[in-house]
């Protein structure tokens, strides 16, 4: 499951993007939690968060969450 989400439109790609504490999908579970999180971003047909076939898919694997580096995240797979 997420612990944080940022919902865009795919006509505003390429974007920049911060997750933060705000963006939490359980307030229980915020990325200040864990000390790191593996980041993805999915280009979604049926506007879904769960993942279906035919959705392109790209991730920057596992990233410290204190980490003050932009990673960059290609979309370069199907699902």
């Amino acid at each position: 499951m997420p612990l944080a989400v940022a919902k865009l439109d795919a006509g505003q790609l390429p974007t920049r993007v911060t997750l933060t504490d705000a963006m939490a999908m359980t307030p229980s579970m915020k990325l200040s939690s864990v000390s790191q999180v593996f980041v993805g971003a999915r280009i979604s047909h049926s506007g879904q968060p769960i993942a279906q076939p035919g959705d392109l898919e790209g991730d920057a694997g596992v990233v410290a969450v204190d980490s003050k580096t932009p990673i960059k995240i290609s979309i370069d797979k199907v699902h």
